[in-house]
C-alpha cells in the first residue's frame, strides 16, 4: 500500500464563468486594478480582452453603470494645472487648448467634453473633445449675439445605453444671453453639421453663467445668474421655461435628487444644504429642504477666516466636489459621506 502523499493536491481550477464574475466586481474607481488583473495569467487576460457576447469591458461598464471619473477640466486660473486627474493611473492627457484664459470648459457627458474657445485673433468657436482617443472637432458658433453662455454635450444615437458611445453621433445644446434680456438656445447635430432653429425666453437680468448643465430625463437645466434661477430646456418640445426664485443666496450646484427630481446643493457656515423641487397643487412647484450636513464631521477644518465651497458634481451619482482654502478639493458622496481627496489644491 502506497504511503499518503505529503503534498496536498492543488484545488481544481475555477471555471472561466466564475472567474469572469469575480473580475466584474473589481472596483472601477482605479483603472490600474483591471490592468493588473489582466497581467495575472493568460486566462485572466483572455477573459478581460474577450470580445465575445459584446466583450468583457462592455459587460464591466454595464455591471457598474456609473462611469469612472478619470479626471476633470476646471476653469479656475492659478498655479494649479487646468486638467487634473483623479486616479493614480489615468490614461487621459490634457486637450490642446492653448492658454488657460482662452477657453472655458462647458460640459462633459457620454464620453465627450464641450469647450468654448475664444483665443486672441481667432474667431470664437466650440471644441468637442474625446478624452479617450484625443480626437477634437471644431464647431462654428450659433447665429445669434452672445454675451454670456453655457452648453450641454449629448449622445445622439437612438436607443444607446451610453456605455461606449464616445465615437457615435452627438448633439451640442448651446445657451447664449446677449446684452439684452433674452436667453437663446439652439442645437447642433453632428449628423447634419448645422445649427437648428433657435428658441428664446425673457430671463431679465439672469444671464447664463457658464456652469455645467444637468440632464434629467428629457430635460436640460442650466444655471442663470450664478444661482438666481434655473433655465429648463425641454429637448423633445424644444421649449424653454425659467424656475425662480431659489430659497438661498450664493453659489449653488444643481443636481438630480431621488426619483429624478431637480435639486441643488449649497454651502453656508461650513454646512452643506440640499434642496429639492416638489410639485404642488397649482403645478408651479416649490423648494423644500432635503438634507443638512456639517462639513466638520467629514472634512478637515479649513484655514481661519475661510469656508468650503461647492465647486462641482458628478452627474448620475451623489458625489460633489468641495473646495477649501489650503486644504484642497475633495470628492464627497452625500449618501455614504465617503470622502476622497482630489489631486489638486483649491485656489484661495
Amino acid at each position: 500500500m502506497a504511503p499518503p502523499s505529503r503534498h496536498p493536491r492543488s484545488p481544481p481550477a475555477l471555471m472561466e464563468e466564475l472567474i469572469e464574475e469575480i473580475l466584474l466586481r473589481i472596483p472601477p474607481d482605479e483603472p490600474s486594478h483591471l490592468v493588473r488583473a489582466a497581467l495575472v495569467c493568460k486566462t485572466w487576460r483572455r477573459i478581460i480582452l474577450s470580445d465575445h457576447g459584446g466583450g468583457f469591458l462592455h459587460r464591466y461598464r454595464s455591471f457598474h453603470r456609473s462611469p469612472t471619473l478619470l479626471g476633470f477640466l476646471h476653469n479656475s486660473e492659478g498655479p494649479i494645472p487646468s486638467f487634473v486627474t483623479t486616479t493614480s493611473s489615468s490614461p487621459l492627457s490634457p486637450p490642446p487648448l492653448g492658454r488657460h484664459g482662452d477657453w472655458w470648459a462647458l460640459d462633459s457627458r457620454h464620453g465627450r467634453m464641450l469647450i468654448y474657445s475664444h483665443p486672441v485673433r481667432v474667431a470664437d468657436h466650440l471644441i468637442v473633445w474625446d478624452p479617450i482617443s484625443g480626437d477634437t472637432k471644431r464647431l462654428g458658433m450659433p447665429p445669434y449675439p452672445l454675451n454670456a453662455y453655457a452648453g450641454a454635450m449629448l449622445c445622439a444615437a437612438d436607443g444607446c445605453d451610453h456605455l461606449d458611445c464616445h465615437a457615435g453621433p452627438f448633439l451640442v445644446v448651446f445657451v447664449g444671453t446677449p446684452s439684452g434680456l433674452e436667453t437663446w438656445v439652439s442645437i447642433y447635430s453632428s449628423e447634419t453639421g448645422v445649427w437648428g432653429p433657435s428658441v428664446s425666453i425673457d430671463t431679465g437680468f439672469n444671464q447664463a453663467d457658464g456652469k455645467r448643465s444637468l440632464l434629467i430625463g428629457d430635460a436640460l437645466y442650466f444655471s442663470l445668474g450664478y444661482g438666481e434661477s434655473v433655465l429648463k430646456y425641454d429637448l423633445g418640445r424644444h421649449e424653454l421655461s425659467e424656475i425662480k426664485p431659489l430659497p438661498v443666496f450664493g453659489p449653488v450646484i444643481f443636481m438630480e435628487v431621488e426619483d429624478g427630481a431637480l435639486g441643488f446643493v449649497s454651502e453656508l457656515d461650513n454646512c452643506i444644504y440640499m434642496w429639492v423641487r416638489q410639485a404642488d397643487a397649482n403645478g408651479t412647484g416649490r423648494w423644500e429642504e432635503h438634507m443638512v450636513m456639517e462639513l466638520e464631521t467629514v472634512l478637515p477644518k479649513p484655514a481661519p477666516q475661510t469656508t468650503y465651497e461647492v465647486v462641482g458634481f458628478v452627474e448620475g451619482t451623489d458625489t460633489i466636489f468641495i473646495g477649501g482654502c489650503h486644504v484642497g478639493v475633495f470628492m464627497l458622496d452625500l449618501k455614504s459621506r465617503k470622502v476622497k481627496k482630489a489631486n489638486l489644491m483649491h485656489k484661495c
